[in-house]
């Protein structure tokens, strides 16, 4: 059944359109034929029938008495104006176009009331429209889509090819590293069975002293026996004058030598596993597509026992680092490091030498974390260890990466903020400035760090279009130069050591903003100056916004260039854009906690908005990471609520 009748103007003409068959897109400048006799190159088109005609068949072709036949030379189609018929009503040709049903009407299907109140538009403009869609999509499948589809069937054919060899690599790295710990194994008991050798000649030499010892401690005694007997069978009174006894001596036995012991340890097969290696399945990625869900889940939500949440990391699909405060005076508030399972369940706890305020897990799955005096520790066999020392820099957050460095972007506490890249304590790479030789972040605030998975390092910076220094002097809230109360220090400021929002004082010397449970750590970090002052009564710059946008993600690659830099959608947010966590998923998305706004940017690779997360009642959220299968944890600063949240499922192509 013909339900459009085409027009030149609403079809892809013949010279410019392609067909796929078998595997092959037909070249453009195929040759035409006579849709009669299949004669090559015919010099006529008839516009009614949208047909090719030769000179031999016009005659043929015009006999048919039907239709109104528009014959026209074949460079000339397209010269006169067609209609669509309408599918209700064959004789009338449709002029308009129905939004609401999204379909081509006539006068007749107007006057049926079938369309009443719905929208209209020129037929006309809406067929140029969805010619122009039909051209772009004719370019993406012709240019993009067929030739990727065709680069992963040669991909898959090759690695056909490749499977043997693959995995037969695989299984010889597997025996390999199966070899190496046999090695060190019976390294391992040589060396113990050397130390049982020796031990065993020690406890001989040992007992052989003490038997020495004993022997003469018995003769001793008996010769004080003999001596004891004389002096009562000859009731010698001089001897028992000056009698000494020896008895508090001989009751002093020897103690008894006892044998070493071998105290084996349990094994514990899932950290032994960890340590030895996993096998892992991120190659399944490459031709899956990560699909957004239309409606989120909330799969689980559970109690971490903090009111202060400031970091999350991921240690596997089912268990998560946490850190943060409890809003006590406590001397140890905030130093508790905690495992939880995705269940809510304490795995395990660790006291930090000093208040942790970022943290991050190595690829062998050891946590690192970075306190507030500049020192950056990794936690081994339950024992902390510190690898760098940042004197005079304040570490605001840290990654590890792909190829098993560290990452760490720091601020002096005064005008400058940089990333450095650290191999051990060895640094790499520094990261600070564009091509034009300005800084890439800003001095100060909070930022958070990740590397991308096409390895690309994502900041967000919290205060990045903070730009504009002025020198103010603040009373009772207000900026002395302005009076205005929206320009106000706690607009601005938060706690430099637990992020809280609740400013007491102020330290003029290191130009640190302290809450109240923050000061006594403050007072007592190391450095000799401190001048602490009350937070409405100081002296100091603050950076005044220049816009309305108060934070942005700068993307720079793997040698430092910068990519892109992303300061919310065009459209949208209420309010302005406020980045306070950061986290990357498979596909090379990138998600950004925004608190203004109480939802997650999702970003593709290139810095372009794909969608947000607004509905899962998301309230002063600061934590934010992502498991290894792209489930989201988000952490509520104070309430210590861990949300986790699926927002994307896995499909195969």
């Amino acid at each position: 059944m013909d339900y459009l009748e085409f027009s030149p103007l609403d079809r892809i003409k013949t010279k410019n359109s392609s067909v796929m068959e078998e595997g092959n897109i037909e070249d453009a400048n195929s040759p035409i034929h006579c849709d009669l006799c299949n004669a090559p190159n015919p010099p006529l088109h008839c516009e009614e029938c949208q047909c090719n005609v030769c000179l031999a068949c016009v005659g043929k072709h015009l006999s048919d008495l039907s239709k109104d036949h528009k014959v026209v030379p074949y460079q000339k189609q397209g010269s006169i104006p067609k209609y669509l018929k309408c599918q209700s009503h064959p004789i009338e040709r449709c002029e308009l176009h129905c939004q609401r049903c999204d379909l081509p009407v006539c006068n007749t299907c107007l006057l049926s009331n079938s369309h009443k109140s719905h929208t209209l538009t020129e037929l006309m403009e809406v067929i140029r429209s969805k010619k122009e869609v039909i051209e772009k999509d004719f370019e993406e499948i012709k240019q993009i889509i067929y030739p990727k589809y065709e680069e992963i069937l040669m991909q898959l054919k090759t690695d056909q090819l490749n499977v043997d060899s693959y995995f037969e690599d695989l299984a010889e790295k597997v025996t390999k590293k199966g070899k190496e710990w046999h090695i060190e194994v019976d390294r391992l008991v040589s060396e113990l069975q050397d130390d049982i050798l020796a031990e065993k000649r020690n406890h001989i030499a040992s007992l052989q002293q003490q038997e020495e010892n004993i022997a003469s401690t018995i003769s001793e005694i008996k010769q004080s026996i003999q001596d004891l007997k004389r002096i009562l069978d000859l009731e010698d009174f001089y001897s028992t004058a000056v009698y000494k006894s020896k008895n508090a001596v001989f009751n002093r036995f020897p103690e008894k030598l006892s044998f070493p012991s071998f105290l084996p340890k349990k094994i514990d097969t899932r950290h032994l596993s960890r340590q030895f290696g996993v096998l892992t399945t991120e190659s399944r990625c490459s031709f899956q597509s990560n699909l957004l869900l239309k409606s989120l889940n909330t799969i689980e939500t559970f109690e971490s026992g903090h009111s202060l949440i400031h970091g999350l990391a991921c240690l596997s699909e089912y268990e998560i680092w946490i850190i943060g405060g409890d809003n006590s005076l406590r001397y140890d508030s905030g130093k508790r490091m905690k495992l939880f399972s995705t269940k809510g369940e304490l795995l395990r706890s660790i006291k930090a030498n000093d208040k942790p305020v970022a943290i991050a897990v190595t690829k062998n799955g050891d946590l690192m974390y970075a306190d507030k005096y500049g020192y950056i520790n990794i936690v081994e066999y339950n024992q902390i260890k510190k690898v760098i020392s940042l004197k005079g820099w304040k570490v605001l957050d840290i990654c590890t990466t792909l190829s098993g460095d560290l990452l760490v972007i720091m601020n002096d506490y005064k005008n400058s903020s940089k990333v450095v890249r650290y191999c051990g304590p060895t640094e790499k790479q520094t990261i600070h400035f564009n091509d034009d030789g300005q800084s890439l972040y800003s001095p100060g605030g909070k930022k958070y760090l990740v590397e991308n998975t096409n390895f690309d390092i994502c900041v967000a910076d919290h205060d990045a279009h903070a730009v504009v220094a002025l020198r103010v002097v603040v009373v009772d809230g207000y900026c002395k130069e302005t009076m205005d109360p929206c320009s106000t220090a706690q607009d601005v400021h938060r706690c430099d050591l637990c992020e809280a929002a609740f400013v007491h004082s102020y330290c003029d010397f290191r130009h640190v903003n302290l809450c109240r449970p923050c000061i006594g750590e403050h007072i007592s970090d190391g450095y000799d100056k401190h001048k602490k002052v009350p937070f409405k009564e100081r002296s100091l710059d603050i950076s005044v916004s220049n816009n309305q946008e108060a934070g942005a993600v700068v993307v720079v690659n793997e040698i430092g260039k910068l990519q892109f830099t992303y300061t919310g959608p065009i459209s949208g947010n209420k309010k302005s854009f406020t980045p306070v966590g950061l986290s990357t998923a498979s596909q090379i998305r990138i998600l950004i906690r925004d608190d203004d706004n109480h939802l997650i940017h999702i970003l593709d690779q290139d810095g372009q908005f794909f969608r947000s997360i607004d509905n899962c009642h998301l309230h002063a959220s600061w934590g934010l990471c992502v498991g290894p299968k792209d489930s989201l944890f988000v952490a509520e600063f104070c309430s210590g609520k861990i949300k986790e949240i699926q927002y994307c499922e896995k499909t195969q192509i």
